[in-house]
């Protein structure tokens, strides 16, 4: 990458300072509001490993910090604690699921198509 010649060093450094000022005021912003909801988060992730997805009503609830509804097409008894995929039977981990799309075949390393 070549430098720009339009501009002389100082301007190049105060662009540059000014640049890592915003970087840096925004960061610590959003470390702010992370920190200050981390009650929010943490319930997200709850919600969302028992419900897999959390819809507009759900982050309302949140918002709120009160208790998560389930989604409005929940069913508690097709499911067991968040353990299984939506509809089916629970994937063992390092399982792939086959969803029923044919997908094209990876050959050895090395190997070209012809």
């Amino acid at each position: 990458m070549s430098k720009a010649t339009n501009m002389s060093d100082d301007t190049a450094r105060a662009i540059d300072a000014e640049i890592k000022s915003l970087i840096d005021r925004n960061y610590e912003r959003a470390q702010k509001i992370l920190e200050e909801n981390i009650d929010i988060l943490h319930s997200m992730k709850d919600a969302l490993m028992k419900y897999e997805t959390i819809d507009a009503k759900q982050i309302d609830d949140l918002m709120k910090r009160t208790d998560v509804r389930p989604p409005a097409d929940w069913d508690d008894s097709a499911s067991s604690g968040g353990d299984k995929p939506s509809g089916g039977a629970p994937v063992r981990e390092g399982e792939i699921k086959n969803d029923g799309v044919d997908k094209p075949s990876v050959g050895k390393p090395g190997d070209l198509p012809s």
